[in-house]
């Protein structure tokens, strides 16, 4: 795998209106961004059942700007990033 990949950021919308930042080396299709959210985050670490608040509707492409403007990135040196380590 290359290091040098640029680093993106997207916006993971959710079917209750909220949203969470993510990093990727490309922008996930919605299915991706659920699984990601899911093996991450989500129902496979907390084994909730799927609500409006776990389903991703949306993913947008967002500056690192916007990323640190608009979401809590307090520990984002140690965010997983979409598309590395075997996810697509």
């Amino acid at each position: 795998m290359d290091n040098q990949q640029e680093i993106k950021f997207y916006e993971i919308e959710f079917k209750d209106g909220y949203s969470m930042a993510i990093k990727g080396i490309r922008q996930p299709t919605v299915e991706e961004a659920q699984d990601f959210y899911d093996r991450t985050i989500g129902l496979n670490k907390t084994g909730l059942a799927r609500t409006d608040a776990t389903t991703v509707v949306n993913v947008l492409d967002i500056t690192e700007d916007e990323t640190k403007h608009f979401f809590d990135t307090r520990n984002i040196d140690n965010w997983e990033v979409f598309g590395i380590f075997g996810q697509n």
